[in-house]
């Protein structure tokens, strides 16, 4: 996106600008929004995918790691925008904003953390939450500056976008929560990876089905570039 916008930039073409940072911002919550939701969804799972290949990763550990996952999964959506907003800001050739921004985070999360480790009996899982909460003022801080600073080249109609994805969001952990209710628990490794793949595929058919359902753009520009992709995977002839 940065190339791109930053010629819109120089060309002070605000309507392009817009155009391109509404679409990019679009596209990238549009793929990290099911994400979050899996793993917050099935984090125990997903943890014990990763580092329990053996007893000595006991379920006590995995259920430590599984709590301090969850405050990492909510702060995936306010971080894609943070990152989205700063290149925003760096195709402007305003590079202040992002260290004025990472001082100010810095801050909020340290007392954050000490506030939430205080007064909570959270434990670990605190500091990942703390990291969320942080995350989001960061994001609201960011889009507000450059909404205020740029009103013709902020992005329009994020809000609705927000409100259909949170109810296909509704629809994959809904999904995603009835499969886990199932009495199923594989005894060996590869049988869980297949159980939590299997899972995973149906959570985001039920996201991508009902954002079909509710006419958003967003899964047709999904399977082009799929199709683009193995296109450019198939051997030449």
């Amino acid at each position: 996106m940065l190339p791109a916008l930053a010629g819109f930039c120089a060309a002070r073409d605000n309507a392009g600008s817009r155009r391109l940072f509404t679409r990019s911002l679009r596209s990238v919550l549009f793929l990290i929004i099911p994400s979050a939701i899996l793993f917050l969804a099935m984090p125990g799972d997903v943890i014990q995918a990763v580092f329990q290949w053996g007893s000595r990763y006991n379920d006590a550990t995995v259920s430590v790691t599984a709590s301090i996952l969850r405050g990492y999964c909510l702060a995936m959506i306010p971080q894609s925008m943070v990152f989205l907003i700063n290149q925003a800001f760096y195709a402007r050739r305003m590079t202040r904003i992002a260290l004025y921004n990472g001082v100010l985070t810095l801050i909020l999360n340290t007392l954050l953390c000490l506030a939430l480790t205080s007064w909570t009996s959270l434990g670990v899982s605190s500091l990942s939450l703390a990291y969320a909460l942080t995350s989001c003022c960061s994001a609201a801080f960011l889009y507000g500056l450059y909404r205020r600073g740029y009103p013709d080249a902020a992005p329009r109609r994020i809000w609705p976008f927000l409100l259909r994805s949170a109810i296909c969001a509704a629809a994959l952990a809904a999904v995603a929560l009835a499969l886990n209710a199932l009495p199923i628990r594989p005894p060996h490794k590869l049988l869980q990876l297949l159980w939590l793949a299997g899972r995973s595929l149906a959570g985001v058919a039920a996201y991508m089905g009902m954002a079909v359902f509710l006419k958003m753009p967003e899964p047709q520009e999904v399977w082009l570039k799929i199709r683009r992709w193995l296109k450019k995977r198939r051997p030449v002839a």
